[in-house]
């Protein structure tokens, strides 16, 4: 009776805590005035005034199908209070040809990744 309980622990506990591993270019949608939409590759990110590349890995994603991941970066649930709420989230940015980067601000952010226990 043991095994089985542990058996049942040991399976449902591999799909609670699984991580999703990036395999391909992270790009999101960026919107102005909430209807010129685009999307975008992204390279970094930033902290503290120095750019860092973006994880490739992570424990929690906002919705996975076909081996594609989204991650919500906008909160969309408070109405006006909201767009107060974006206002202060960090960004995302993009390597221009020169070397400087370019920052944008994604609704989401997808990319094709891996689902690994």
């Amino acid at each position: 009776m043991k095994f089985i309980f542990v058996l049942i622990i040991v399976l449902f506990s591999t799909s609670i805590f699984a991580d999703y591993i990036v395999t391909g270019k992270i790009s999101g949608q960026v919107c102005k005035f909430g209807i010129l939409c685009s999307f975008e590759n992204f390279d970094a990110v930033k902290k503290d005034n120095k750019f860092y590349s973006i994880k490739k890995r992570y424990s929690k994603v906002s919705d996975y199908k076909n081996g594609q991941c989204w991650i919500n970066i906008k909160s969309k649930n408070w109405g006006l209070f909201s767009d107060g709420i974006n206002l202060f989230k960090g960004g995302f940015y993009q390597k221009q040809p020169n070397g400087s980067y370019k920052k944008f601000k994604p609704d989401y952010i997808t990319f094709p990744c891996k689902k690994v226990n």
